[in-house]
């Protein structure tokens, strides 16, 4: 038997080097991202970076049951990522020249939803002739069909526009995993 939690409350503030991602990792060497100054209007120092998880909820548990089973549970709880809105603007008259830049920070308010996700395994070792084992394990991923969105298809809204997602957390799904040793 075995069983490891964790929970974290964080705070992750700061300044993102790419504020029109929505990665916060450092931009690609030649990369363009971040060079007209618009795009760092809204974006001061002190705001939410993208990767901020204010709570989390971990939780690992295995056993050793009767019949030689084992079986095994992930529990995941965690806060959405928070995201931006952004603008597209000309900033010159030529209407081909064009960059974003940040019309709302991210906040409490532009945060993705809460995510609950469990999943759940059960196996067992099958002994073979000739020293084998045949393993068997059944998995089931996101028994609570957690269906929250994880990423839009863009963050540039313009006015009457609304996030329309582009990911999601996986569905509930099983697998059976058949494993040969020798």
């Amino acid at each position: 038997m075995g069983l490891q939690s964790s929970y974290t409350y964080s705070k992750s503030e700061g300044l993102n080097p790419r504020a029109m991602a929505d990665r916060q990792n450092n931009p690609m060497y030649g990369s363009k991202e971040g060079s007209h100054p618009n795009q760092w209007l809204n974006c001061a120092n002190g705001q939410y970076l993208l990767g901020d998880r204010p709570h989390m909820l971990r939780v690992l548990a295995n056993f050793q049951l009767p019949w030689k089973l084992r079986v095994s549970t992930v529990v995941n709880l965690q806060s959405g990522r928070p995201y931006t809105r952004q603008a597209r603007v000309a900033y010159n008259n030529i209407s081909s020249r064009q960059t974003n830049f940040i019309a709302e920070p991210a906040g409490d308010d532009l945060r993705f939803d809460f995510q609950s996700l469990v999943d759940f395994s059960i196996g067992r070792d099958w002994a073979i002739p000739g020293n084998g084992i045949l393993k068997t394990d059944l998995q089931f991923f996101n028994i609570l069909n957690s269906t929250a969105v994880d990423n839009w298809v863009d963050y540039v809204l313009n006015p009457g526009d609304v996030f329309v997602p582009s990911i999601w957390v996986r569905p509930r799904r099983l697998m059976l995993r058949i494993g040969l040793e020798y």
